[in-house]
């Protein structure tokens, strides 16, 4: 059985993997872009996942983890969008780092949102 601190460490390290594959695709690295995007991706959702069960929350998804599932689908996207280029460098970590601060404020405060 994982501890919940093994989950919430490597939770945390997952979305750090994420913006190392960002920067991986800022100095032109796509296919360590494309890993490390990927990896860090699944690793979230499966740690999110695994936290949520440590925290006896199996009967029902809170409002703060719809929320966050959110966050990990426009993360997921912004692939398609540094692909595309349609945003520059700055534009993409701002987004990312915004994004960041949303996941971790729903982790921290776990607020009732309706």
């Amino acid at each position: 059985m994982i501890s919940y601190e093994i989950y919430k460490l490597t939770h945390i390290l997952s979305f750090l993997f994420i913006f190392i594959g960002l920067a991986a695709y800022i100095y032109s690295h796509k296919k360590i872009f494309a890993l490390f995007h990927g990896l860090g991706l699944a690793l979230l959702l499966v740690t999110g996942f695994g936290l949520l069960a440590r925290l006896g929350l199996t009967s029902g998804i809170p409002q703060w983890v719809w929320v966050k599932l959110g966050v990990w689908f426009l993360v997921g996207a912004t692939y398609s969008v540094a692909k595309r280029k349609m945003l520059s460098p700055f534009f993409q970590i701002t987004l990312w780092m915004i994004l960041a601060g949303i996941a971790a404020s729903m982790a921290i405060f776990k607020p009732m949102l309706f």
